[in-house]
């Protein structure tokens, strides 16, 4: 969402230091199925 207020150049350099961190956090972390749904999908995730 915040990406998207931003300028093309300013989008694809945040994009390359998130996009990493992001991968990060999805390749250490499970989905936790009993987690509420209205959370952010970050606080859905369980520690692997």
């Amino acid at each position: 969402m915040t990406l998207r207020a931003l300028k093309s150049k300013a989008r694809r350099e945040l994009s390359a230091v998130i996009g990493p961190a992001d991968e990060h956090v999805l390749d250490r972390t499970l989905n936790n199925p009993f987690a509420p749904q209205h959370l952010p999908w970050w606080m859905r995730r369980i520690g692997a």
